[in-house]
């Protein structure tokens, strides 16, 4: 598995978890009633700067868990940390993916403030977008790796 693979296999992870972990948090938000009304807002930027600072060290610790495991199970003493010409493809096509499905889901956040929903509302869903961007590149970014390309 090369090391680009390897750090697809992490972003996976902390996004996957990280935004269960989220959407579980501003649901029991939501719940509470504390989204409604101008502190919801408020709550809502807070959390998402959270979010922000969490992604960035889950990343760094998982990362460095997963490559030293890695190491261990595969016995391999020096890893190769190269990129090529297809790596980089790979990348550009894997980017793309996630800023069709990070766009798409942009207009639908703004269709769905044109009708009416509220903006926390709105917020998530652009949050969620975002979550679903990132996985769905990294999952094409795998899929091309595994076909070859």
């Amino acid at each position: 598995m090369s090391y680009q693979q390897k750090n697809i296999i992490v972003s996976l992870i902390t996004t996957l978890v990280l935004f269960v972990v989220y959407y579980s948090y501003m649901s029991d938000y939501h719940q509470k009633g504390l989204l409604d009304g101008p502190g919801g807002l408020v709550l809502v930027g807070k959390s998402v700067l959270w979010l922000i600072a969490a992604s960035i060290a889950m990343t760094i610790i998982v990362a460095i868990l997963f490559n030293i495991l890695f190491a261990i199970a595969t016995n391999d003493r020096n890893p190769s940390f190269t990129t090529d010409e297809r790596d980089k493809l790979i990348d550009l096509k894997g980017l793309n993916v996630m800023l069709y499905v990070t766009g798409a889901g942009f207009i639908l956040a703004m269709i769905a403030l044109a009708l009416g929903w509220q903006a926390w509302q709105v917020f998530m869903l652009i949050i969620a977008s975002f979550a679903l961007g990132d996985v769905s590149g990294n999952l094409s970014k795998m899929y091309f790796y595994s076909r070859g390309f």
